[in-house]
């Protein structure tokens, strides 16, 4: 009898450890602070837990606890649930991209099912609650510094696959966000679009080429292939030098 009560009394301490982690949060056992030896146990009870519709599983051996809406369990924000893919022990390992930062840009007000990370090694395709997670890769060191400069460089890249909007509507609000980057902001991303494609070198050169910038608008320009052009679709009301830069 007394080794049931101790085993209720684990169970207790696991149900808990559970509800003191904030809703939407995605956990793992270790998260728990549970000694390692009982990890079998945990899984167990947070298995139970999972049958008993109390606690939501992501994937195997990650959990959350969901909040209830009219709709049924919500999901997890777009961050935690790739955050063990952002973040290797500790360490960043990739970054959020594409359309789910695109409409935090309002570059589009169209949602995705698809979430799009920067990785810097290449990565196969995987699913997680419904939604597909892709991987593109970055060729940049990814640092907390960068990603916001790693961000605007690749909706610069992928500017034609920004939905719901036009190429010019998006040059042109890109426009906007890049010219009000700091001086320290403009020589780093200047610096991080050299392992970029020269059309995204192109693009970043003619936002920057207003006579403000020409140490790092030289150093674009030269990286360039004079005799190469770079289709856009742009209209000559949204950037004048569009010839100069060889877009079209």
């Amino acid at each position: 009898m007394k080794y049931k009560v101790l085993i209720m009394t684990f169970a207790r301490k696991i149900e808990i450890a559970v509800n003191n982690v904030p809703i939407g949060t995605v956990f793992s056992i270790p998260d728990l602070h549970f000694p390692p030896v009982s990890s079998a146990n945990i899984k167990v009870k947070l298995n139970r837990m999972v049958r008993a519709g109390r606690l939501q599983k992501l994937v195997n051996g990650k959990y959350y606890r969901a909040m209830e809406s009219v709709f049924g369990a919500t999901l997890p924000s777009t961050e935690e649930l790739v955050k063990d893919i952002l973040y290797t022990d500790g360490k960043i390992s990739g970054y959020l991209t594409g359309n789910s930062v695109w409409t935090s840009m309002q570059l589009t007000t169209q949602f995705s099912g698809t979430i799009t990370v920067g990785v810097n090694a290449r990565k196969a395709s995987i699913r997680r609650a419904g939604q597909k997670i892709m991987f593109i890769v970055q060729h940049n060191k990814i640092t907390s510094e960068n990603i916001h400069l790693l961000q605007i460089l690749d909706a610069l890249k992928f500017i034609k696959k920004i939905p719901d909007t036009t190429v010019s509507a998006s040059f042109s609000k890109l426009n906007n966000i890049i010219k009000h980057l700091s001086e320290k902001d403009l020589k780093a991303i200047t610096k991080l679009s050299m392992k970029y494609p020269p059309r995204v070198r192109a693009a970043l050169g003619a936002i920057l080429d207003n006579g403000e910038h020409n140490d790092l608008t030289d150093t674009l320009y030269a990286s360039l292939n004079q005799i190469s052009e770079y289709k856009f679709g742009i209209t000559t009301d949204i950037m004048l030098n569009t010839s100069k830069w060889h877009i079209k």
